[in-house]
């Protein structure tokens, strides 16, 4: 069987989807996943052709070993953050496709440019490739030197085995939900606010919201008849709650992808998000299969809530309809082909 190593960050539960059709394509996948300061509760676990090594038990030394052992057809690394990991990519780059990700927009900051200027140094000598997730991040990886050819776009991939709803989600119900963590990049403080001040006018919605964070304890004081606060949900359950939703909320002040747009059009969900949401590009159109606001300007929030919630049954199907259409661009049989096309 042939190998794959995965260097990579936090695990998540889409990500297993992507691993699994490697499996099935008689690749053996081997990732070492980080184990300290998760961000999610979230464990995956060995199964069928997917083997977890946990980072804290790995030094240097041990992941080229598990390197040597196992004689990868292609490392696949989720950025340049991990000292150790780089060490292992420049040992193989000119052996094998090592391919990173990235998915920061090119914003020209101060660091962006000197990371570019200095990309010889940073990150070229580590990586053959660059997996971005979409049109924002392409700009960014071009300027880090990578030609075209070099660069594979489409990173960030729901489990459609899980999501994947051509019936569209139960729009009878009158329910937004959020799902993320309860932090202030978030944008959900702004928005629950927003909600709750209009509330009045839209009696027969409510506003569900599934995550952990350290804004618990202060979501929970807008706790109502129409608010709700819920721990964080595991994906097969997830895909549940999406499906007898009736809209999903993404209200970011900044998300450089953010995957769960493509859960929930994969749902079949008419969206409200934020106007600064990288995943947007690919699964979103205002005013096509939902409304997008300024998360800095509580009349625009509140505007494009009124806007979704007083749309009729047969308006929201039909941006439901949408939502599930734009989400076909991607899933992990597409991923899967991006990234062994390159060997």
């Amino acid at each position: 069987m042939k190998n794959i190593l995965v260097l990579y960050s936090e695990v998540m539960g889409y990500n297993l989807g992507c691993f699994r059709e490697l499996a099935l394509r008689s690749y053996h996948v081997h990732c070492v996943r980080w184990d300290k300061n998760k961000k999610t509760p979230y464990v995956p676990v060995d199964e069928q052709g997917i083997t977890f090594y946990l980072r804290s038990e790995n030094k240097q030394t041990d992941l080229l070993k598990i390197a040597q052992n196992i004689k990868p057809e292609l490392i696949f690394v989720s950025g340049w953050m991990d000292k150790d990991y780089l060490k292992v990519c420049k040992y193989y780059k000119k052996k094998i496709p090592v391919i990173s990700s990235l998915d920061n927009w090119w914003t020209g900051s101060l660091r962006q440019t000197i990371a570019c200027k200095l990309s010889f140094f940073l990150v070229r000598p580590y990586f053959s490739h660059l997996f971005v997730p979409g049109l924002p991040q392409l700009k960014y990886a071009e300027k880090l030197g990578y030609s075209k050819e070099k660069i594979l776009q489409g990173l960030y991939t729901c489990d459609r085995s899980v999501f994947d709803n051509p019936q569209l989600a139960d729009l009878s119900n009158k329910k937004i939900i959020y799902v993320g963590r309860y932090h202030p990049i978030k944008g959900i403080l702004p928005f629950l606010k927003a909600f709750n001040d209009i509330s009045s006018q839209i009696p027969e919605w409510s506003f569900v919201l599934y995550g952990n964070g350290e804004l618990k304890e202060e979501l929970l004081g807008y706790k109502n008849n129409q608010i709700e606060i819920n721990d964080f949900v595991e994906p097969q359950k997830l895909a549940d709650v999406m499906k007898s939703s009736s809209v999903f909320c993404l209200p970011s002040i900044h998300e450089p992808w953010g995957l769960v747009i493509h859960e929930a059009s994969s749902s079949g969900l008419p969206l409200l998000v934020s106007n600064n949401i990288g995943a947007c590009t690919s699964f979103f159109k205002n005013d096509i299969n939902g409304f997008s606001f300024n998360i800095n300007d509580d009349s625009s929030i509140k505007t494009a809530i009124l806007k979704i919630c007083q749309k009729s049954d047969e308006s929201l199907r039909q941006f439901a309809q949408k939502s599930y259409d734009f989400s076909k661009s991607n899933s992990p049989q597409i991923w899967a082909d991006k990234l062994l096309s390159i060997l």
